[in-house]
């Protein structure tokens, strides 16, 4: 036989801890540049929720089951910003950011066909990077 179902697989990261950073600038009359960095380590409280339905009300296939656990996320953020004063309390700034996360827990990573039950998956890394432009006004 052959049932129709809806397997779905959803993970939650929730990072709390402390980082480190610093932060470089340099002035030249109405230029500036700025490199700004920050580290850390980061308790990761994860959670996983596994559903697994089968309409087919006889079958034993349908089920929850969510899974919470704790791991170190490490966390390596970078941005470099050239800047411009147009007026005495107006700069524009333009910035190339990135940022690195190593233990987090991805949907995708933790999609186990075979197991609702299967051990939760941290080992996944994601990066984020861009590009941001921005107008300070300061009083």
């Amino acid at each position: 036989d052959v049932a129709n179902g809806r397997f779905h697989v959803g993970t939650e990261n929730h990072m709390f801890g402390l980082q480190a950073g610093f932060d470089f600038r340099e002035q030249h009359h109405n230029w500036f540049f700025d490199l700004q960095g920050r580290f850390g380590g980061l308790v990761n409280f994860i959670n996983r929720q596994t559903d697994l339905n089968v309409p087919d009300s006889s079958s034993l296939l349908s089920g929850s089951h969510s899974l919470d656990d704790e791991h170190m996320t490490f966390v390596t953020e970078l941005r470099l910003t050239a800047g411009y004063q147009l007026l005495p309390h107006v700069s524009t700034r333009f910035s190339y950011e990135i940022a690195f996360y190593e233990g987090l827990a991805l949907a995708a990573e933790n999609l186990d066909l075979g197991s609702t039950n299967s051990p939760l998956n941290s080992d996944s890394n994601s990066m984020f990077h861009g590009f941001f432009w921005g107008l300070d006004i300061v009083w």
